[in-house]
Order: C-alpha cells, then structure tokens, then sequence
C-alpha cells in the first residue's frame, strides 16, 4: 500500500511542479531568461517536492530505510523519465537533454533526482 500512496504523492507533486514550471515561463522567462528562471524556480520546486514529501509521510506509510530509499529510488526513475519526455515534447534534441542532466553544464535535474531520492528518508526522519 505504501509504495502505490507513494508513487500518488509523486504524481501529485509533478502536477504542481508542472504549474509552478508554467508559471515560470509566463513570468520569468520573459524577464530573466530561461537559465536565471531556472536556477530561481529551482530551490522552488525542491521545496514543494520536499513539503508535499514532508506533509504525506505518514499517510504514504513506509517506515525504515530500505523502503524509503526504494521509494526515493522509484521517485528517480519516474522524475527522470517524466522529465525527459517532457523536454522531448518541447523539441529537446539529445544534445540539450544532456545539458538539461549535466550539473557541470548548468542543468538542473542531476539536483532535482537527488532531492526525489532523499526526501521520503529525510522527511520521515523529521516526523520522528
């Protein structure tokens, strides 16, 4: 029961990172630019991933550190497919979806997958 709650709390922290990547686009992008939007909208959405995480811990029901990092493993593997078909959808060659993985080339993501892997065990632990 605990993974299908977890894999719903993934589902619903994507839908508000969706948004909240919408609105970055129709009101940052404009003004700072796709790079700046992003490194500002960034610490924004591992603070909703690691709320909605925090706030659902209990109610997903896992407990110990083997299921909380398989979870976390989980969240990794569907942030990371979630987040390439998205970039595919947007006309993303290979070339820019690395980038957009590449932490030494200014992407993102790279920190996006651990903040996905570390928040069921870090915020299970805070609930302590």
């Amino acid at each position: 029961m605990g993974m299908w709650r977890g894999i719903i709390v993934w589902a619903g922290f994507m839908a508000l990172e969706t948004v909240h990547g919408i609105l970055r686009g129709i009101f940052l992008v404009p003004r700072l630019g796709i790079e700046m939007s992003n490194r500002i909208g960034w610490p924004i959405a591992a603070a909703l991933v690691f709320g909605i995480t925090l706030l659902t811990s209990r109610w997903m029901g896992l407990s110990g550190t083997r299921a909380l990092l398989q979870l976390g493993a989980l969240w990794v593997v569907l942030t990371f497919a979630f987040e390439i078909a998205i970039g595919l959808m947007q006309g993303l060659n290979a070339t820019q979806l690395i980038h957009e993985i590449n932490p030494f080339s200014g992407g993102m993501l790279m920190w996006s997958l651990v903040v996905a892997f570390l928040s069921p065990f870090a915020a299970a632990r805070l609930r302590q």
